[in-house]
């Protein structure tokens, strides 16, 4: 009885040290918007509906592996400054032992799905770019998250970039070739997927920065936000990066239109309905520019964008409908949130029949 009261007290911790990891932020805010760009591949390529959810479902492992072992090596970089700050730092709190066992299973989360997903010569070297660019972000020598623009960039490819072009052709991989005349070409679409991510990637590294400078001045992290200032970033921040993430959007949206003609008519709607929305349920009309862009441009990507692809991929193939299903049970999701919201707002007794 003791030694099986030991494993449960050992596995207790070991997902309390995982939970710590803050592992829910990317998954509900990232991978949404990665795993739509999979869907677009598969209407653009005309991918098989059976393949195509293999491969979603492997790809749901290796996104979360990946993002396993970026955050757990992001704390264990920034262990010295963390503490030195008063910051919570998951892997501080672990042992030797769970600490390699953790960084282990998320490896093997990463990449064993890779023994379902077609992996191209281009795919591996994408892959094996992002393994290096986690490293050259936070570990020391090299650190590049203190070396300002280059910090930001580096992070903006790991963390957005890279992993949308990644997800696009290994999906891609699964069709038969396009036409040469298939519009939108997969080229274009790559190139504005990228442009768009990696735009959307320096403006939320720059409010990551922000929100954590004085935590990286006590701990002596001379971020991108320490070296120029808050004041200048909010500048920079303004006048160029958001400017330049809706420019790349806006391309991406033209590029895109062959198959998705309504996504700039449904990113006004959502603000429309966004407004709406936060005066029904009472609350505040964001102030502040990271608000505005939460509000009104997050969420459009993670919540509605891969609904309205799914939406094309049924209306080519309504083959595709276990997507749909996995899609709305695994992520949020407009659909899911508005139904939250429509609760809230009649606030259901306690024990009344729904």
């Amino acid at each position: 009885m003791s030694g099986a009261l030991s494993v449960i007290a050992h596995w207790q911790r070991f997902i309390t040290a995982v939970h710590r990891l803050r592992l829910r932020n990317p998954w509900n805010y990232k991978a949404p918007l990665l795993i739509a760009f999979t869907y677009l591949t598969v209407a653009v390529c005309d991918v098989a509906a059976s393949t195509a959810l293999v491969g979603m479902l492997a790809s749901l492992g290796t996104i979360a592996g990946i993002a396993g072992v970026a955050y757990f090596l992001n704390d264990f970089g920034d262990m010295r400054q963390d503490l030195a700050a008063g910051k919570d730092n998951a892997v501080a709190a672990m042992s030797p032992t769970q600490r390699v066992s953790i960084l282990a299973g998320f490896l093997a989360l990463a990449l064993l799905p890779w023994t379902l997903l077609p992996l191209t010569r281009t795919g591996l070297l994408l892959l094996g770019v992002e393994f290096v660019l986690f490293l050259l972000y936070c570990m020391p020598p090299f650190r590049f998250k203190e070396r300002g623009w280059l910090g930001a960039i580096t992070d903006s490819l790991y963390a957005h970039a890279l992993p949308a072009v990644l997800a696009m052709i290994t999906f891609a991989a699964m069709a038969s070739p396009l036409p040469p005349i298939a519009k939108p070409s997969l080229e274009m679409l790559l190139a504005t997927v990228f442009a768009w991510q990696a735009a959307l990637g320096l403006r939320n590294i720059v409010l990551h920065q922000l929100i954590d400078y004085p935590n990286d001045v006590v701990g002596g992290n001379r971020t991108l936000a320490v070296s120029l200032g808050p004041v200048a970033m909010h500048t920079v921040l303004a006048r160029v990066l958001v400017p330049l993430e809706l420019l790349a959007f806006g391309a991406f949206a033209v590029v895109v239109a062959p198959v998705l003609p309504w996504v700039l008519p449904a990113c006004g709607l959502h603000a429309i309905f966004a407004t709406l929305r936060l005066r029904g349920l009472g609350l505040a009309q964001p102030r502040t520019l990271r608000d505005v862009l939460y509000v009104y441009a997050d969420n459009f990507y993670a919540d509605w964008l891969p609904l309205l692809i799914l939406i094309a991929m049924l209306q080519q193939s309504p083959g595709y409908w276990p997507l749909a299903v996995l899609h709305l049970l695994v992520f949020r999701n407009g659909l899911r949130q508005t139904w939250l919201d429509l609760r809230a707002r009649v606030r259901w007794p306690a024990g009344t029949a729904r």
